[in-house]
């Protein structure tokens, strides 16, 4: 439950003619929500929209763009609190009792965590309509606050719901140009035939390097192929969930296909067809996701929300509604022991750990390239985790490329303290001759 609101006081300057026209708009939007035949936004760009169609826009750009785990609602609270609320009273310094135990200021920490990662998400949702956050601080200062809450709720799951049931039926997005999926999907619409025990989906979900061990085979007595004993036992485990599945490890779906490096686990990670197809399905239509598009589309999600560059965030998007669409169950925050939200911001932390890596810029590009065509286009491991496990890909990952920055950082230090030297020899020198 939302906290109240501070009243607006008289001495607060009254909203302009256009400014109260725009809450005006979104009081109406949240009145009507509920009703059968509630106005849809507009998909066109986002300066043809009325207030409470770009209200609407952000909340399905929140979704798919910023953070599909994360509550708009305790979002845009949490930033209006810390924006636009009361000034809380300055707790007193401590001045007796023992100081804060260990366990309590990781606690702190954590919670401080927390409360930089919502504000982030406001940060980077109201960027795509900054004229929007002096309506929106208007709003959180009327009785409307906790209906506006609804329907941004509302909007932003609408968004997730629309795009998990699109994509539930584009398996043949996993498969290469000259793949047919065998066995063949029933067709109702069940998806109690995905997962770990269909013969393919299951290396799709595999890591790679579990996914060459049960590809392994031989020919029984009578010459047909058949897995391998080990390769059978390990079927088997995934089968019945003695050997499961972790978000630890990247299904090797999402990996340039032959590309996995043991040693270099970023190597080809997310430059999958898979990902680029379902990145074409939601941002620039689904009819673009095979083959992709020389133009963007008048009406897509990329115009509606102005978003026209690729994200860590929503490749993260696509990872997880991938991930989804191979599995057996629907939506969820959990699949057994894979937990969707700590692969999710695994993903993030790729990204948004160094946006200067070089594999992060080279991978954002290559989306760029192939999702909005950009050639014609003008415009840690989890702490927390009780998981007994090795560490995570991401981890390993992020090892890795600090250990580069480091060893970069050494080698420049060596050239400079030569190049001191060398400085310091010709200066040497220099004297002697004068002398």
């Amino acid at each position: 439950m939302s906290s109240s609101p501070p009243t607006s006081s008289s001495s607060e300057p009254a909203a302009d003619a256009g400014l109260q026209s725009a809450i005006n708009s979104i009081f109406d939007a949240t009145d009507a929500l509920g009703q059968r035949g509630g106005k849809r936004a507009r998909r066109g760009p986002m300066g043809s929209k009325s207030a409470a169609e770009k209200m609407i826009t952000l909340a399905r750009y929140h979704s798919r763009a910023v953070g599909l785990f994360d509550d708009i609602g305790i979002v845009l609270e949490t930033a209006a609190n810390q924006k636009w609320g009361q000034a809380a009273p300055s707790a007193p310094a401590r001045t007796r009792g023992p100081a804060l135990t260990e366990k309590e200021r990781r606690a702190e920490a954590k919670r401080q965590k927390h409360l930089d990662g919502l504000r982030k998400c406001y940060d980077l949702m109201i960027a795509q309509a900054p004229e929007m956050e002096e309506v929106i601080r208007n709003i959180y200062k009327s009785p409307k606050w906790d209906a506006f809450l609804a329907l941004m709720r509302t909007a932003a799951t609408g968004a997730q719901h629309s795009d998990t049931n699109k994509l539930k039926s584009k398996v043949h997005y996993a498969l290469l140009d000259a793949e047919v999926l065998f066995p063949k999907l029933l067709e109702d619409g069940s998806k109690s035939d995905r997962g770990v025990k269909h013969n393919m989906l299951r290396k799709f979900l595999a890591p790679w390097p579990l996914r060459e061990k049960i590809s392994e085979t031989v020919e029984d007595e009578s010459g047909q192929v058949v897995p391998s004993p080990e390769a059978q036992e390990l079927i088997d485990g995934l089968c019945n969930l003695t050997h499961k599945l972790d978000h630890n490890e990247w299904p090797s779906i999402f990996y340039e296909h032959g590309k996995y490096d043991d040693e270099d686990k970023s190597q080809g990670l997310f430059r999958s067809l898979f990902l680029l197809r379902i990145m074409r399905h939601v941002w620039t239509a689904p009819r673009s996701a095979m083959g992709g598009t020389d133009t963007l589309p008048a009406t897509c999600n990329a115009r509606a929300s102005g978003q026209f560059k690729s994200t860590g965030r929503m490749v993260a998007h696509a990872c997880t509604h991938g991930r989804t669409m191979l599995s057996t169950k629907d939506w969820s925050r959990k699949d057994g022991a894979y937990d969707y939200v700590k692969m999710y911001r695994q993903v993030v932390a790729l990204f948004e750990d160094d946006p200067e890596d070089e594999w992060v810029v080279e991978t954002l590009e290559w989306y760029n390239d192939r999702v909005f065509n950009q050639d014609i286009l003008d415009i840690a491991d989890d702490e927390d985790s009780d998981d007994e496990m090795p560490a995570s890909a991401t981890a390993q990952i992020l090892k890795q490329r600090r250990a580069r920055k480091a060893a970069a950082a050494t080698n420049s230090n060596d050239d400079e303290e030569v190049n001191d030297f060398v400085i310091v020899l010709l200066m040497h020198r220099s004297f002697s001759l004068q002398d």
